[in-house]
């Protein structure tokens, strides 16, 4: 039976290899896999995100991290504490580390971070939100959509946060879209947070780039109509 496998080497009259001007193949040379890279910032990634401030601390320390740089080219760590709402961190980074609560990045501040967070203790939010602002962070600012702190705590139906942020605030600002702070209340099905804003003074008639103002959405949404709808009528009529 005939074997397929070609095999290279000297002539097989050779007592030596020194008549071989071929080449010699010898087993395959197993290369091993370049590791992975790793950011060198995402230890310190994690560790906040985690809610980790003693590892937090040893990596700001290890890289040499300035408090208000970016990590990883994206947000920085109060920014990163804000938005997983993790209170101690912030406090630490605040108080301790002096990091600039109004400092901007692509536009967001630690502030809309706070108020966007996907964190569900409505009470941890709060007390970030007041550090926050017993250190000077400015709540009348928008992102690059036309977003502000206080949409963000509309959006999210955070009423405290509304009634801290709601005495220093401007009503009227609107999004890209045009909404108001009222609108992204009402989209959301927060009425807690709708009759604050009204009882508060905020505008009910500015419509939105559509066309239509607040009550006309709350109709569309099918939100608490009977508590609502007198309340948004008396505005109106004012």
């Amino acid at each position: 039976m005939m074997n397929n496998i070609s095999k290279y080497g000297p002539p097989l009259d050779s007592d030596s290899d020194s008549s071989y001007d071929g080449f010699y193949f010898s087993d395959v040379v197993k290369r091993s896999k370049p590791a992975p890279y790793v950011d060198p910032e995402q230890k310190l990634y994690d560790a906040v995100v985690d809610g980790d401030l003693t590892t937090m601390q040893q990596e700001m320390r290890s890289l040499v991290l300035q408090v208000d740089q970016p990590v990883k080219g994206g947000l920085n760590l109060l920014m990163l504490a804000c938005r997983e709402g993790h209170n101690k961190i912030v406090e630490w980074l605040v108080e301790r580390a002096g990091a600039n609560v109004n400092r901007q990045l692509d536009s967001v501040t630690p502030l809309m971070m706070a108020c966007s967070t996907t964190h569900k203790d409505s009470c941890v939010v709060e007390r970030i939100v007041g550090l926050l602002l017993r250190h000077g962070a400015v709540i009348n600012v928008s992102d690059k959509y036309g977003m502000t702190p206080l949409m963000f705590a509309s959006q999210n139906g955070f009423v405290g946060v509304v009634r801290l942020l709601i005495k220093d605030v401007s009503f009227d600002a609107v999004d890209n879209q045009g909404c108001t702070a009222i609108f992204h209340a009402i989209e959301k099905n927060h009425v807690e947070v709708v009759k604050l804003l009204v009882e508060a003074g905020a505008n009910a008639t500015i419509a939105r780039n559509k066309g239509y103002p607040p009550i006309q959405v709350a109709m569309s949404e099918k939100m608490c109509i009977l508590y609502l709808l007198p309340l948004l009528e008396q505005v109106l009529k004012l």
